[in-house]
């Protein structure tokens, strides 16, 4: 073989090799890389090489568009190799001044106090430590311990005088009680109450008892909190014409909320007591041990009082007092697990066991300090009796090179069309930066998840909700329940699930777009039993029931009857109330099986409950008079001063276009708002808003013809209006801006209702001497261009990458076809007005079609390469598709 030839498939192979490179995507620098178009709104993605030493854990990722986030919260996000100081990434603290066997900390706000252990495979065998103050009396708590500082107060001055601190504590429906009821052996009557942070309280109601004999005990009084009774007291004898009634429950509440205060009469206790109630009005109280899912039936006359802290003096925090305030917890076994946990029990350079002190202003002693341990290096034992003052610092991170998938970042571009440059730091020190490309209409995003709480072993379908005006064509879903079933896909916004157990779950969706990741978020759903579920339920549909109402009330009046047409919600709110009152009567019987309470639910999650009224879909384009639309007929019988020269209606319709173009810009805001149910989506109402304005005040009026009955229309105000045959014309000022707002029932994409905007034909220059020539069609010559000798050697592969790149680069730029052949039909019909192409891509560029959509559908109206050179195998096939398609979405079609 000679040179030339040589040379000839050398050039052949590379163009080969550049082709596959083009598709399949170039290698990035090494430092990272950024892609560089991006949709509205859509999350960066890209990759950075970065290696840590001794990095804190809150240092921050930040970018040019206001986005952080922490180094910590992205390297939990995937199974990066780091190492954190302390180990669990948390915290450490460092110890400062002497190390004292009696230390004095003076306290306003929080301190912190620590023991520093040294070892290696050190255990703690016991801990105890003692506390000297001099803080008075007070209503507030004067000391609060966090060992450990994990958020959690584990004691808290018990000690209370008898003097009150502040007014009774009463439920939110207390009222005026009237009624008597008979108390039951060992029934209990409960009432909501808020209580605060207090040493103790008095609890108070009010009895009558018609007996004789009374034994300390008979009836008592409890408090019910976070699943338990955590405190009783023997209420004092009542009167037989009803008195007040009281006792002192020695319960040092360290967290402010919501409790239960509730009355028993005991079993060997005399009958013949009988309690303050109501039953009408509001209610908070309810008979029977209180849940989750107490329903309230009843209100009691039940009240407390917070009790005042006593002086704090001395005290100590061993074993015994930190299990009475911790549930039954071991110091000693917490202390232990922190060391496992933080340091791998390797506390060779020293461990810091850390204290949190916080309260008023008080000097705090510090002293008997007990702590014995085990380690390698005192197997028989060994004691700490010095403590430390010590700083909190952020825990520190290290790393070889790590590549960091910026979309764990979750920072997103702008909202805004056009070049910028992102810029990425880490501690205002920046990583890479990159000119990108923001064009195209807003990815999906997703906003949330449907229902968040759901019964146990049962099925239940999830909905995702996204953004209202994202294109959610061709997207999948994929969900991990949190449970280890593994992933369900779903190609809707819909999958079914069902929980084997109670518990709170961390559900992750992902929005999919050919194979890639668009959007993902991670919700907590509450998997309940089905009787606890019904409650929560209901309780939710009522909530969104009253959002719902909210929302259609501030709905357009006019756009009210339509919404009439698709919900009832006063029948929506009677349906809700009589499955509530089934339920309240399954409670109230109290032998129901859960067989009846799972029948109950199935009904409740049957029922197509309306939860929200939102914008489905909105759209902004340019519009161009279709000619197809056009009909001069119409435009005499609208408006009887109209005529026109019969014979000539191709001239007028070239005149018309011509004239559109010249005089005026037009607008279409399109929008679909539609009411979203638990298993359903509704269209309510389509609305147009026309924006006209002229480019120079024209001095006459004109017309827009909308090819629908009036009757089908809903105008925003009194225009100016005919009617007839089936048509609406509206008269339309051509001296300054106007809109013209309208609806239509259902939803009617922005295509699918034919109208066209006419000055006075009158106002037309019509050239009766010349023939208007037909436009054109299109052949198909220009789609052949010559590779056959690259095609020679080549062909299978080259098919197979012409086909595949074509195939892909249409669906990144069309997510939804009829998107595509709308834009051609759009194009054809502007240059049937002798637009340039110029002029048409001006119009189109500013709204959401970018620059690289408006050429392709160019060069496939002109059987132009869209792609790589082609092979035109499939050529004719897919001209005579398009051609179909063009005609099919260009057809004027009636709305109703």
């Amino acid at each position: 073989m000679d040179k030339r030839g040589i040379a000839k498939i050398s050039c052949i192979f590379l163009l080969v090799v550049l082709f596959i490179g083009l598709v399949m995507g170039a290698i990035g620098n090494p430092g990272g890389g950024i892609e560089s178009s991006y949709s509205l709104g859509e999350k960066i993605k890209g990759f950075v090489n970065i290696s840590l030493e001794s990095k804190n854990t809150n240092s921050k990722f930040e970018d040019s568009f206001g986005n952080s986030i922490s180094l910590i919260d992205v390297l939990k996000k995937r199974s990066y190799n780091y190492s954190c100081n302390p180990a669990n990434c948390e915290s450490g603290y460092t110890t400062s001044g002497n190390e004292e066997s009696q230390k004095t900390v003076p306290i306003s706000g929080d301190k912190f106090i620590g023991l520093k252990l040294n070892g290696a495979n050190l255990h703690v065998s016991s801990a105890s430590l003692g506390f000297s103050s001099n803080a008075g009396s007070s209503c507030n708590s004067q000391l609060s311990l966090d060992v450990l500082d994990d958020g959690k107060i584990n004691w808290e001055n018990p000690k209370y005088t008898n003097d009150a601190c502040g007014s009774e504590l009463k439920s939110s429906c207390y009222n005026t009680f009237s009624e008597w009821a008979s108390i039951d052996n060992n029934e209990l009557y409960c009432e909501q109450i808020n209580l605060p942070k207090a040493p103790a309280f008095e609890l108070k109601t009010k009895l009558k008892y018609s007996g004789s004999s009374f034994n300390n005990g008979d009836i008592k009084a409890f408090i019910w909190n976070n699943g338990g009774f955590i405190a009783e007291c023997n209420l004092t004898q009542p009167t037989s014409s009803g008195s007040d009634v009281s006792c002192n429950a020695a319960y040092s509440n360290k967290d402010a909320g919501n409790s239960y205060v509730c009355i028993k009469k005991e079993s060997s206790a005399a009958s013949g007591y009988q309690l303050n109630y109501r039953t009408t009005g509001s209610f908070c109280g309810a008979p029977g041990v209180p849940s989750s899912s107490t329903q309230h039936v009843a209100d009691y006359n039940i009240i407390a009082s917070a009790k005042k802290y006593d002086t704090l003096g001395s005290f100590n925090l061993d074993e015994q007092n930190y299990s009475k305030q911790n549930d039954g917890d071991s110091l000693t076994q917490g202390l232990d697990i922190y060391i496992t946990e933080n340091y791998n029990r390797d506390c060779s350079s020293g461990c810091v066991i850390p204290i949190k002190l916080s309260g008023v202003s008080q000097d705090l002693t510090v002293n008997n300090i007990n702590l014995e341990y085990t380690s390698d290096g005192a197997p028989g034992g060994a004691s700490k009796n010095t403590i430390f003052e010590v700083s909190k610092s952020p825990a520190t991170v290290s790393s070889g090179f790590l590549k960091i998938d910026l979309s764990d970042l979750s920072f997103r571009v702008p909202n805004q069309q056009g070049e910028k440059t992102f810029t990425l730091n880490l501690d205002g020190v920046k990583i890479i930066e990159s000119k990108i490309n923001i064009t195209g209409e807003r990815k999906l995003q997703i906003l949330q998840i449907y229902p968040r709480i759901i019964a146990v072993a049962q099925p239940t379908t999830f909905m995702v909700f996204t953004e209202s005006d994202a294109n959610n064509t061709n997207i999948e879903y994929k969900w991990n329940f949190g449970d280890n079933t593994g992933d369900k896909t779903s190609t809707s916004n819909k999958v079914s699930h069902t929980y084997s157990s109670l518990g709170n779950y961390s559900v992750s969706v992902k929005a999919i777009e050919k194979g890639q990741e668009i959007d993902s978020k991670t919700f907590i759903v509450d998997a309940i039993s089905p009787k606890e579920a019904i409650n929560e339920t209901i309780a939710d549909y009522k909530k969104r029931l009253e959002l719902l109402t909210n929302q259609a009330n501030n709905l357009s009046a006019l756009y009210q009857p339509a919404l009439r047409e698709l919900i009832d919600l006063q029948e929506v709110n009677s349906e809700l109330s009589s499955i509530e009152t089934e339920y309240r009567q399954l409670i109230a019987r109290g032998d129901t099986s859960d067989s009846e309470y799972v029948t109950l639910m199935k009904t409740l999650a049957d029922f197509n409950m309306p939860i929200s009224i939102q914008n489905r879909q909105v759209t902004i384009i340019p519009f161009i008079n279709n000619p197809e639309n056009i009909e001069l007929q119409e435009i005499k019988d609208l408006f009887f001063d109209e005529d026109y020269i019969e014979g000539y209606d191709e001239e007028y319709k070239s005149a018309l276009l011509s004239w559109d173009f010249n005089n005026i810009d037009v607008t279409i805001e399109h929008k679909i708002l539609s009411v979203y149910f638990t298993n359903s989506v509704e269209d309510i109402i389509s609305e147009f808003k026309i924006k006209i304005d002229p480019k120079s005040s024209l001095g006459y009026d004109g017309y827009l013809v909308i090819k629908e009955d009036s009757s089908n229309l809903v105008f925003n105000e009194n225009y100016d209006k005919e009617e007839k045959f089936g048509l609406t014309g509206i008269k339309v000022s051509l001296d300054n801006s106007q809109n013209i707002v309208f609806a239509v029932k259902g939803g009617v994409d922005v295509f699918e209702l034919p109208m066209y905007i006419s000055p006075p034909l009158k106002e037309l220059s019509i050239d009766t001497s010349t023939d208007v020539s037909e436009p054109k069609g299109f052949g198909w010559g220009k789609f052949i261009f010559g590779m056959f000798m690259l095609l020679i050697i080549t062909l299978v592969i080259y098919i197979f990458l012409q086909e595949w790149y074509k195939h892909n680069y249409e669906v990144h730029l069309f997510k939804n076809k009829h998107d595509l052949y709308n834009l051609m039909n759009f194009i054809q019909n502007a240059r049937r007005q002798g637009l340039s192409d110029d002029d048409i891509k001006k119009k189109l560029k500013g709204t959401k079609w970018s620059g690289e959509q408006i050429t392709y559908a160019m060069n496939r109206l002109d059987g132009k390469r869209v792609g790589m050179w082609e092979i035109p195998i499939f050529k004719f096939w897919q001209k005579r598709k398009m051609e179909r398609e063009i005609i099919k979405n260009a057809q004027p079609r009636r709305v109703i």
